[in-house]
Order: structure tokens, then C-alpha cells, then sequence
């Protein structure tokens, strides 16, 4: 009977770990790497003066016409006009108001609104201090809207009537129009005495 042969591998035991090859000493791969990135950045100013016309130079001989002058501001030239009967109230009067916006430039002005709210009043003290807002006890559509003012012409009149409050003092009634563009103010001071 004859014996099977030993494995070689078997009897060596297992492999034996590998070590990493040593580093040289001296210049890392990534230093002879930079070599060549640094001959290109050196000899690059070298081959620009070869090249020809410099596309900045043409850039530079375009002549360039004035801009023209910048869009107007949206609420540039327009003006809210409040009117009232008078500026004296007793206390829970009606206050009628009339508002218009009066666009005093030449270009037409489209003013775009985010709800069917044109306007709102605000009551404030003497001191500043918001007493109450028009809007508070009104209901607005959610829809979008826009008034075109036409150069030179008055737009739209809203009429809105108030309470004037029970407590007499010097207050400031506030007309606002609220368009997209932003708000156009006008504050005109009134008086609640006892009547």
C-alpha cells in the first residue's frame, strides 16, 4: 500500500504575513505628481504671449453703448389721496373716507393685488400704537386682481366708512393701499371729542 503524498502547502503551516515593500527614502508619489502640474503653471504665461490676439484685449475695444436707464420703481410716481368731510369726530361717529391712487408719471403703472383687497384702514394712537384695522371684520376673495393706472390719471375711488372710537382723544387714521409692490401710505390726524 503506498502513502499518499504530503501536501507541501499543508506541512508549511500557514503563509506567512506580507510586509509592505520599505519606502524610499526621498520623493513621495505625490511630489512627482506636483512636477509636471508646476512646469505647466511656469510655462503658461510663456505660451499665452505665443498665442496671438487676447481674447480680453477684444473685449476690451467693443464699445460698449450707456445702459439704458434702469426700469422705474413700481410705486414710482403714484400718490394715494384720502379725503374726509371733516377732521373732528364725536365718539362712535361714522367716518366716511374716499381713497385714490393718482398716477402722476408718464408710463403706465400696473399695480397687481394677492386677494380681492384693495386698501385697509388703520386707527393709531398719537403715540403709534395700532388701535384697530378696517380689515379686521371684513372677508376678502382669494383671488388675484390688478388696477392699470394709465399715465397721468387718477385711478379708481374706494368709499369706506368707519367708526370713529368711543374714547375721546387725538388719533391718526391710516389709508393703505396693498399691492404686490408694495404699500402706498397716507396718515391724516383726526380728533374724537365729546360732542
Amino acid at each position: 500500500m503506498t502513502m499518499p503524498r504530503p501536501n507541501p502547502s499543508f506541512l508549511m503551516g500557514p503563509a506567512p504575513l506580507e510586509r509592505p515593500a520599505p519606502r524610499r527614502q526621498g520623493r513621495s508619489r505625490s511630489g512627482r505628481r506636483l512636477i509636471p502640474l508646476l512646469l505647466l503653471l511656469c510655462l503658461l504665461p510663456l505660451l499665452h504671449a505665443c498665442g496671438g490676439d487676447d481674447p480680453v484685449d477684444e473685449l476690451r475695444d467693443v464699445d460698449m453703448e450707456e445702459p439704458d436707464a434702469l426700469p422705474p420703481e413700481p410705486l414710482e410716481g403714484l400718490q394715494l389721496n384720502v379725503a374726509m368731510e371733516r377732521l373732528e369726530y364725536a365718539p362712535g361717529d361714522a367716518i366716511p373716507v374716499s381713497l385714490q391712487i393718482s398716477n402722476r408719471s408718464e408710463e403706465t403703472r400696473t399695480l397687481s393685488f394677492r386677494t380681492t383687497q384693495r386698501y385697509d384702514l388703520v386707527l393709531l394712537t398719537d403715540q403709534g400704537e395700532v388701535l384697530a384695522r378696517w380689515s379686521e371684520d371684513q372677508v376678502f376673495g382669494q383671488a388675484l386682481g390688478e388696477e392699470v393706472l394709465e399715465g397721468d390719471s387718477d385711478g379708481p375711488v374706494w368709499d369706506v366708512e368707519w367708526e370713529a372710537p368711543e374714547t375721546p382723544g387725538s388719533y391718526r387714521l391710516e389709508a393703505v393701499i396693498l399691492p404686490a409692490e408694495g404699500e402706498l401710505r397716507m396718515g391724516v390726524p383726526i380728533e374724537v371729542t365729546e360732542g
